[in-house]
């Protein structure tokens, strides 16, 4: 059986998502499992089902290079590598720093998609967009059992800089033809 989350935003421009187990339909029938938010500079990954007030980081990523196009994630004491892959930039890779395994998100052409292979180019995982909702970001699937908990984090973490990448660029691209 597949894992499943749903994805949704904070608000429509935001820079936040709230992550939710399973098919959900609307925002907050369920309780929350992770927050996800990304700043020009800092990504992080938050465990949303603590019962503190705070929640507790698990994942944190510093942007680097032109473009936000590299950076590192700190989380589970180890250093995971990122950047861009491909010459149009339209590819995201990670780099497990337990395994240093390389894995790689490939975007479909029309971005409504994009699916996580592994260096064998087995599919890991796989987004649907979901562009009729403003709200809903669309759902994640987890098509390989018993991955490592870090392992999921971090595909949690890394496609959500994907649509957050993808998103920007559809403003910029917009704001061009106007």
């Amino acid at each position: 059986m597949d894992n499943i989350f749903t994805f949704f935003n904070d608000g429509v421009f935001s820079h936040v998502a709230h992550v939710y187990p399973g098919k959900v339909k609307n925002e907050h029938s369920t309780s929350v499992i992770f927050t996800i938010s990304i700043s020009p500079s800092e990504f992080l990954l938050y465990d949303s089902r603590s019962k503190l007030l705070r929640h507790q980081v698990l994942l944190r990523g510093v942007f680097g290079g032109l473009n936000r196009s590299s950076g590192r994630i700190y989380g589970f004491n180890v250093i995971h590598k990122l950047g861009l892959s491909g010459l149009l930039s339209r590819n995201y890779c990670f780099i497990d720093g337990f395994t240093g395994m390389k894995f790689r998100w490939k975007i479909s052409w029309w971005g409504n998609g994009w699916k996580l292979m592994d260096p064998s180019n087995n599919k890991i995982a796989s987004f649907r967009r979901k562009s009729f909702k403003m709200s809903m970001q669309g759902r994640l699937t987890i098509h390989q059992q018993g991955l490592p908990e870090h392992l999921v984090h971090l595909i949690l973490l890394t496609n959500q800089l994907v649509h957050d990448r993808l998103k920007v660029k559809e403003l910029e691209i917009s704001h061009k033809t106007t």
